[in-house]
């Protein structure tokens, strides 16, 4: 079966449902739910957000590719930097409970030395955080009150969608906070706040010895 790290290629029918759960499909699958989200005027109630985002009928796909990034704000890499407003969504901490593990089989064989086929799973916890950036305290707030409610309200449909996830919780938002001019960065006064979220889901595998292994026989002749 082929395995792939992208959970938008058809790699099979469930590929969300295969293999690990892993950080990386994690980090654009929840883009592309924000990016679906914001897609659809009817979400975008409020007006001061249409005014910011320029939008009428809705946000068009260069305006989402404008607006979304992963991984580190103002990195290196991205091209986007001093663009506001910004919706970046970056990996936190990765945790494993004690309680996740199981394992399924019969003990290793001490007398003869051979290791039965065994199951085993664990809990994981992946942790994510969605930073949004604006260059207005108010328009900060108000977008992070849009994504901090449409994250709430799914919690439990989140898990319907993404077959690699048991659990998704909201687990904080900061305070909004004012960067400087040269404070990470930023060529400009900007305005941050962070909504930090959990997902958990597991890893699981199989082990097995290899069984009997045939090297072949080979003919040696000495001459005398």
């Amino acid at each position: 079966m082929k395995v792939t790290t992208d959970y938008t290629k058809q790699a099979n029918p469930d590929t969300m449902y295969g293999g690990a759960m892993s950080s990386y499909r994690m980090l654009y699958w929840l883009k592309d739910i924000l990016c679906n989200f914001m897609s659809d005027p009817v979400n975008i109630k409020d007006d001061r957000i249409c005014k910011l985002l320029n939008m009428q009928d809705g946000a068009t796909p260069e305006q989402l590719n404008a607006l979304f990034d992963v991984g580190v704000a103002y990195s290196e890499s991205t091209k986007k930097a001093c663009t506001t407003p910004m919706i970046f969504i970056s990996l936190g901490p990765r945790q494993y409970p004690v309680r996740g593990i199981n394992f399924i089989g019969s003990e290793p064989d001490s007398i003869c030395g051979w290791t039965p086929m065994r199951q085993g799973c664990k809990h994981k916890i992946i942790n994510m955080v969605i930073t949004i950036m604006t260059e207005k305290y108010d328009s900060t707030v108000v977008f992070t009150d849009l994504f901090e409610d449409f994250l709430l309200i799914n919690e439990d449909l989140f898990k319907q969608d993404n077959g690699m996830i048991s659990e998704f919780h909201v687990t904080g938002v900061s305070a909004p906070e004012m960067q400087q001019i040269g404070q990470s960065a930023h060529a400009k006064v900007i305005y941050v706040q962070k909504i930090s979220v959990s997902a958990v889901g597991g890893i699981s595998w199989t082990s097995d010895t290899q069984g009997p292994v045939f090297r072949g026989v080979e003919m040696q002749v000495s001459q005398q």
